[in-house]
């Protein structure tokens, strides 16, 4: 679907493409590799940005302010990473974090 959106230029399409498939599965199994090391509330709540990031390309085709879209996607971090060391979210803490962060 999105790669009906961003169609890459005639010009770059012979080309040989630097995110290979090798480079996606390196991607992914240190992505896979890092969640094993955190706590199980720190994987879901990693798992629960992955909707906005797929809407992103949208975001940034269809409205004025895609970066508060990528903003809300970048410190999401700061929710997973504060899960990761303290164990939970109960402290008001990360979420005025988070908030700070993306205005």
């Amino acid at each position: 679907f999105f790669l009906m959106i961003r169609r890459p230029p005639r010009s770059t399409q012979s080309r040989s493409s630097a995110a290979s498939d090798v480079y996606k599965r390196q991607h992914l199994f240190g992505g896979l590799l890092t969640l094993t090391q955190i706590n199980n509330f720190s994987i879901a709540i990693s798992f629960g940005i992955v909707p906005l990031i797929r809407l992103y390309p949208l975001a940034k085709r269809y409205t004025n302010y895609p970066q508060l879209v990528l903003g809300i996607v970048f410190n999401w971090g700061v929710l997973v990473g504060y899960s990761a060391m303290t164990g939970g979210l109960q402290s008001i803490t990360p979420f005025s974090i988070y908030t700070c962060g993306i205005l």
